[in-house]
């Protein structure tokens, strides 16, 4: 079929009455998995499961907001896809998906730990600061109210042309960007949100950055969310305290050589920061 015919058979179909040229742009696109999704599907309500993704997004989607208004971010069973729009700043998503994935992992510890730590401050914290944090502790409480402490992510970051459509109850996600980020996360062991090669180069500071390797033995790079968030001065050894038993809570507790796998990398991970920013040997972890 030539290329005028496949135009006018999708307006035909989807009733498009712009450009078709319009329709695909170069973006980021983030691919996110929820790993032990179908194991928790096993042993709880439907409907439990149906409102904590529903959670999941909304918190991804107001922290994505604040920076993205017109992102498109997406549900399809234990995986959550973000589009980005064009002009969207690298350095925003990282933070962002940072914080998202430590959240994730070490609530409703960690941003009570903060909560309490800026409040006890409050004359020198903003009161939009202090808005944001009660919205944490308030995420925190559905976290511990559900019981999802064990959920983790893996996900790929990647950037290239791809296509949005949305009308009425029509939407349609297509392009190589997409098609890529959603093969390569498969590809990926250590629970963490990686980048596309094409993307390394763009990133300022490659120190949060950590190479690993994938099922496939390639190298690769993830985000190192421990280094995003010193970077922001958010990291001290009691927020360090609190990932590191997060990561010896699933690491021992009886999972198969594959779940452990992916601990250890994560412990490794966590170990390489105790060392880079020169911290007390005691809060690393003994994965082997």
């Amino acid at each position: 079929m030539k290329n005028n015919k496949i135009e006018s058979e999708f307006i035909k179909i989807f009733d498009y009455k712009e450009k078709i040229d319009k329709l695909v742009k170069k973006r980021f696109i983030l691919w996110l998995d929820f790993l032990g999704y179908r194991d928790y599907m096993k042993k709880n309500n439907i409907f439990k499961v149906a409102l904590i993704m529903y959670y999941l997004k909304k918190y991804l989607e107001e922290d994505i907001k604040e920076f993205c208004s017109d992102s498109i971010i997406c549900f399809i069973s234990d995986t959550l896809i973000v589009l980005f729009n064009t002009d969207v700043e690298l350095n925003y998503i990282i933070r962002t998906i940072s914080n998202f994935q430590f959240f994730l992992y070490t609530a409703p510890n960690f941003h009570e730990y903060i909560y309490n730590k800026i409040i006890s401050d409050s004359a020198n914290t903003s009161k939009t600061d202090i808005k944001k944090l009660k919205s944490y502790i308030s995420r925190c409480d559905i976290k511990r109210n559900f019981e999802f402490l064990n959920f983790v992510i893996r996900g790929y970051l990647t950037f290239g042309e791809s296509g949005i459509f949305t009308k009425e109850n029509k939407t349609l996600l297509f392009g190589d960007a997409l098609a890529r980020a959603a093969t390569e996360e498969k590809n990926m062991i250590a629970p963490l949100i990686y980048i596309d090669n094409n993307l390394k180069n763009k990133i300022d500071n490659e120190d949060i950055l950590w190479k690993t390797i994938d099922k496939r033995k390639k190298d690769v790079y993830g985000i190192n969310y421990l280094m995003v968030l010193h970077e922001f001065n958010v990291i001290d050894e009691n927020i360090i305290r609190i990932h590191k038993e997060f990561i010896e809570q699933n690491l021992y507790s009886g999972s198969g050589d594959e779940i452990r796998s992916k601990y250890n990398l994560l412990a490794d991970m966590h170990n390489d920061f105790i060392d880079t920013i020169k911290l007390d040997n005691a809060l690393k972890i003994d994965s082997r």
